[in-house]
């Protein structure tokens, strides 16, 4: 019993001091215009604890000779650099724990109209609860950009949130020199309806997400986003929202490589806004890839969204592809344009017994595919657009297992202008094949018969157009005939 209560007396002894470090702690403002932050002497009596905050309201270049641990950092000044890419490269320890909804942050840019540049180091959150973020006093004052640039090997790990490009306008983000962002939780331009901001990660960089990448939600609009340069990666362990943005851009280029959970793009009432993967170095993986879509019916409507690959690597895979897969949702496409692209699962144009228009695909060039595990499935207002080359494709463009077909409502472009230059006498064109033996499903609705009725009806201006369309065995045929170049209409 007496030992218990000793015991009980140290816990209290142990909690007070405790508290009383707690009431000690404080924000240290840094006296000089730059400077060593590790500095004794720069600092005097006030040298911040483990526990004290930082606050640098002064532009300069700013060092540290040695590793600092503080409670948090914000900076106020207008134009600072943070310089801690010497040798060796210095650790900033950050203690702060704000919380998944805290305001405040363990590192903070605040205001608008600042550059700042963080140059090597690495930042760590010791509690890994923590927020990096780079915003503006608040949605009225938004009159000026401002600019982060993080390089030279600078390491952001095990933060809870990284939040760029929030209720700022104009402003630019750049992580490049093979820097690091290791964060749960990644949010650019998603506060306040930005305009015209851009991020981009390239020069070897890494952006990796734990959780969920959030991208110029919420009536974002006019703003990029661009991954590029040989061995710079961005990976999702979650999901990638981009909803209800108006004509945003987020584009893979150069080598760089992102792979995602599931991606959703300019769905929720988002408009044209448009992802880019290009060049035959660079790569794009998901499990799901959502275009202008709105599986959780929310009644939003998606329109003129669309998803381009050209020229890029044959990795690009996804388990499913939802084109325009929402009520009322028009003219959301994936444009295929000298690559292959997978869909282990099946991909759904249009949604079934709804509403919507020319939600589909464009195949262009003359190695275009997009091959389907499993089922194509064709929906009210769907669109097939084929831009033939001009010696023809090399690979059949439209390759899957098997064939729904849902509607008769559902429009045929074929445009063989280039395909006409080479051959004046007309040729024939395989645009689809399946894989399975009963290749188109008559168990929904009546597919088989829509398919017919599709033919039947764009052959019956093959008189006009000299092009005709037939089913043979699996495949769907298209011969061209004698015609200088002509674009088709079948509904």
């Amino acid at each position: 019993m007496k030992n218990n209560k000793i015991g009980l007396e140290v816990a209290f002894v142990c909690a007070a001091l405790l508290s009383a470090c707690a009431v000690q702690a404080a924000e240290r403002i840094f006296p000089d215009a730059g400077g060593n932050l590790a500095s004794t002497d720069a600092w005097g009596e006030d040298f911040p604890g483990v526990h004290d905050s930082v606050k640098l309201d002064k532009d300069g270049v700013y060092t540290a000779a040695a590793d600092l641990e503080i409670e948090a950092m914000s900076v106020t000044a207008n134009s600072v650099t943070l310089d801690f890419s010497g040798t060796p490269e210095r650790r900033i320890v950050l203690n702060g724990d704000t919380g998944t909804a805290g305001a405040q942050a363990v590192f903070a840019a605040i205001g608008q109209g600042k550059t700042l540049a963080i140059k090597g180091g690495t930042w760590y959150s010791s509690t890994g609860k923590a927020n990096f973020r780079m915003i503006a006093h608040s949605a009225m004052l938004r009159t000026q950009p401002s600019y982060l640039t993080i390089s030279d090997g600078c390491v952001i790990t095990n933060i809870n949130r990284g939040l760029f490009l929030g209720l700022l306008d104009d402003s630019t983000v750049t992580m490049t020199g093979g820097s690091v962002i290791y964060s749960t939780g990644t949010f650019v331009g998603t506060d306040g309806g930005t305009a015209r901001n851009t991020m981009h990660v390239c020069g070897g960089s890494r952006l990796h997400t734990g959780s969920h990448f959030y991208a110029f939600n919420n009536n974002a609009c006019d703003c990029q986003f661009y991954l590029s340069d040989p061995g710079t990666t961005q990976t999702c362990l979650g999901s990638f929202y981009w909803e209800a943005t108006t004509n945003c851009t987020y584009r893979i280029s150069g080598g760089a490589s992102g792979t995602f959970k599931e991606v959703r793009i300019g769905c929720k009432g988002g408009s044209g806004n448009r992802l880019e993967i290009c060049n035959p170095e660079t790569s794009f993986t998901s499990t799901k890839l959502n275009v202008g879509s709105d599986d959780n019916n929310s009644g939003i409507v998606s329109v003129s969204n669309s998803v381009v690959l050209a020229n890029a690597n044959t990795a690009n895979s996804y388990g499913q592809l939802l084109i325009g897969n929402g009520t009322g949702a028009a003219g959301n496409v994936l444009i295929v344009s000298n690559c292959t692209v997978t869909g282990a699962v099946d991909c759904q144009i249009g949604k079934s017994e709804a509403s919507g228009s020319g939600n589909g695909i464009v195949m262009k060039g003359d190695s275009a595919i997009l091959y389907t595990g499993k089922i194509l499935s064709v929906h009210t207002g769907a669109m097939f657009s084929f831009d033939v080359p001009r010696d023809g494709y090399s690979s059949i463009p439209l390759q899957f297992q098997k064939f729904t077909y849902t509607s008769s409502n559902v429009v045929f472009k074929v445009n063989a202008r280039n395909y006409w230059q080479a051959h004046p006498a007309g040729g024939q064109i395989v645009l689809a094949k399946a894989g399975a033996n009963t290749w188109i499903d008559t168990s929904v609705n009546q597919g088989h018969r829509y398919l017919l009725d599709a033919i039947e009806e764009m052959n019956k201006s093959s008189a006009h157009t000299h092009c005709t369309f037939s089913v043979v065995g699996k495949e769907l045929l298209c011969d061209i005939g004698p015609k200088p170049g002509m674009l088709l209409l079948v509904r």
